[in-house]
């Protein structure tokens, strides 16, 4: 279709620019959505398989709902899913998917207790003992069952000078969503047709 100020997306079109672009050794992406067009251009176009992430909702204590961290059957039946939507889109000449756009990953979560008991086990497996845990993060927990850590508002209201809680539960999340959410949809996307490109459409700093 036409784009607001700029030439209609048709085949010869594409063509021309297609030819430009591999004269200078560069790739051309468009979010054409006609993929046949696309395909009868000799280019490729890309789609949106979404990893579902940004249908999260929050609760009050910041518990994410379904929790940050799945069970092996939920995330199996998120493979399914996808590799459904992305052989459909491969069928049309499509050769880039699309993640979830305009990621954020901001603000205090997730305190499901999902994602708390993994990140429980998380602490155990690198501290060893609750000792250890409490030293570095001077905290006084009986065990590590009991470990909630507090969010950074809540920590500077306290007047503590250790922010290791918080930044080690945000860096905890954060490797959670790029491994569900980033690395198993290109683990997905090898397993249909290894030339496949799979990537963020884009994302926020924080």
């Amino acid at each position: 279709g036409a784009v607001a100020g700029g030439p209609e997306r048709k085949t010869k079109h594409i063509q021309g620019m297609l030819a430009a672009c591999r004269r200078g050794h560069l790739e051309m992406h468009t979010h054409c959505m006609d993929f046949a067009q696309m395909y009868r251009s000799g280019g490729f176009s890309s789609g949106y398989v979404f990893t579902g992430s940004k249908n999260y909702k929050l609760d009050k204590n910041n518990a994410m709902n379904p929790p940050l961290v799945q069970s092996e059957e939920t995330l199996a039946q998120r493979k399914v899913k996808w590799q459904t939507s992305a052989r459909r889109y491969l069928e049309n000449g499509v050769r880039a998917l699309l993640l979830d756009d305009e990621r954020r990953f901001s603000g205090e979560w997730d305190y499901s207790e999902a994602t708390l008991a993994a990140f429980r086990d998380y602490l155990a497996q690198q501290y060893k003992t609750i000792d250890a845990l409490n030293r570095s993060w001077d905290t006084s927990f009986e065990s590590f069952n009991e470990v909630v850590p507090k969010p950074l508002a809540e920590l500077e209201a306290s007047g503590s000078e250790s922010r290791a809680q918080w930044l080690e539960h945000r860096m905890f999340c954060g490797d959670v969503l790029a491994r569900n959410h980033l690395k198993l949809p290109y683990d997905w996307a090898k397993e249909i047709e290894p030339r496949l490109s799979v990537g963020e459409l884009g994302f926020y700093s924080a």
